[in-house]
């Protein structure tokens, strides 16, 4: 094996035996707007793709003009005193588990808990070479967890396959539970009204 092969060996070998190293935890808040929808999700798409877990594409995309200079000098990767080795344990973490974990305030004095996953669905037996799903076509699904001090402990489960949402929100508190259903029909046509095709739409108590 290759000097470079073998640390990367080693480097997912360790992965294997650190859960910490799984987990991204974000030290600046991600947004300052929480009542602004539209800007939030900005933000926390930024949060995301600025991670430094995906590095290396983005410096694909630099090499063919699809990313700025300045974008990609604001990645960890580029920042002073970021230690290489815990970023790679993370990345080959995300790519050996096709899963993103997040940790961290998406505003001031809200945590949130965030994970993201591409969803390997079973191949039926009559699926052979070209009809078998691609990656684009495979689930993506998407867990967030809060405490908010108006609704305690809530959580969200939102996947989507080809264009079609899936969301399940579960809270502790049962007049969470309540206010949160007495709602579902307001967010089901913020949706809709946006372009977004809506598979299903629930709110459960969760014990």
């Amino acid at each position: 094996m290759s000097t470079g092969a073998r640390i990367l060996s080693q480097q997912l070998a360790h992965t294997g035996t650190q859960e910490s190293s799984q987990t991204l935890a974000n030290q600046a808040v991600i947004s300052h707007a929480p009542q602004n929808p539209r800007v939030l999700a900005q933000d926390i798409q930024r949060a995301l793709t600025s991670s430094g877990m995906f590095y290396e594409s983005h410096l694909e995309q630099f090499a063919t003009g699809k990313l700025s200079l300045t974008s990609l000098l604001q990645e960890p990767q580029n920042q002073p005193g970021v230690a290489a080795e815990s970023l790679i344990n993370k990345q080959l973490a995300v790519l050996e588990n096709q899963r993103f974990q997040w940790q961290g305030e998406i505003w001031p004095g809200q945590k949130m808990d965030w994970q993201v996953q591409l969803q390997e669905e079973a191949v039926r037996e009559d699926q052979h070479g070209a009809d078998q799903p691609t990656a684009e076509e495979a689930p993506v699904s998407s867990t967030l967890k809060l405490d908010l001090p108006s609704l305690g402990k809530i959580s969200a489960h939102i996947t989507l396959q080809e264009g079609r949402l899936r969301v399940r929100m579960a809270a502790v508190a049962s007049d969470a539970a309540n206010r949160m259903q007495a709602e579902l029909s307001s967010l089901a046509q913020a949706l809709t009204s946006h372009g977004q095709a809506l598979d299903a739409l629930a709110v459960v108590r969760e014990e």
